[in-house]
């Protein structure tokens, strides 16, 4: 429904015209209904202009706020499906400073997200692991956008978890500006693959070496040495 106040400056105009040509000369029929039909046509055209600007206005913000609730809802699942990651997503600046850490870095490394933010990321590794870490953010490491490390990375325990990281330059993103880590502790599957070479290469029963790993070192040993020396092997 269009307010009525917002036709008044239409209804002043038509009254003051009538007026002056009354008083200028004697107001005819005819004069009276071009008048009439004057103020009528802006009117209506006035009713139109603000139904189709109402129209307008309504269709802007049910838009503006279907496409804030996309925007929530887009933002709330993201962060539901990140926090509830088994990996950590870190943000690293151009100098190696942790601006952005989720908060599964808590329940999987033992560390607080305020207390890894804003510190080096080289912190949390070895002195070797270090190195790596930063010459693969200079971009000296091997591999592409997509870089995959190993380092062994530092839990709140004090103990050493190894982890695979997969690095992702997005330093041309206005919205990240940094590297982006994805951080997985592997230390279970390490100890796996170490138990499984370990079983495959010992005696179930005794845990002395089998035959298999006597094969292997023999391979290893007759690789190494020099073909015109004699080979033994004591039993």
């Amino acid at each position: 429904v269009l307010p009525i106040a917002q036709f008044v400056p239409y209804a002043w105009i038509g009254v003051a015209g009538i007026t002056t040509l009354a008083l200028a000369a004697p107001l005819t029929g005819v004069t009276l209904v071009a008048w009439l039909a004057m103020i009528v046509t802006l009117m209506v055209r006035q009713v139109v202009t603000l139904h189709e600007n109402r129209v307008l206005n309504t269709h802007l913000e049910e838009r503006v706020v279907e496409r804030t609730r996309e925007l929530e809802s887009s933002e709330r699942r993201f962060r539901a499906l990140v926090q509830r990651s088994s990996d950590v997503v870190v943000v690293v600046d151009h100098d190696g400073i942790v601006r952005y850490v989720t908060d599964s870095v808590q329940s999987i490394f033992g560390h607080a997200p305020d207390a890894v933010v804003g510190r080096p990321a080289i912190e949390f590794t070895t002195d070797e692991g270090a190195l790596r870490l930063a010459r693969y953010l200079r971009g000296e490491g091997d591999g592409g956008r997509g870089r995959v490390l190993d380092i062994e990375l530092l839990h709140a325990d004090g103990q050493m978890r190894d982890t695979e990281v997969v690095m992702t330059n997005m330093a041309d993103d206005p919205s990240v500006q940094g590297t982006v880590l994805n951080v997985r502790d592997v230390s279970e599957q390490r100890a796996l693959e170490a138990r499984l070479v370990h079983d495959a290469r010992h005696d179930a029963l005794t845990g002395l070496p089998n035959r298999a790993l006597l094969s292997e070192r023999l391979i290893r040993a007759l690789d190494a040495h020099d073909t015109a020396s004699p080979v033994a092997v004591l039993f």
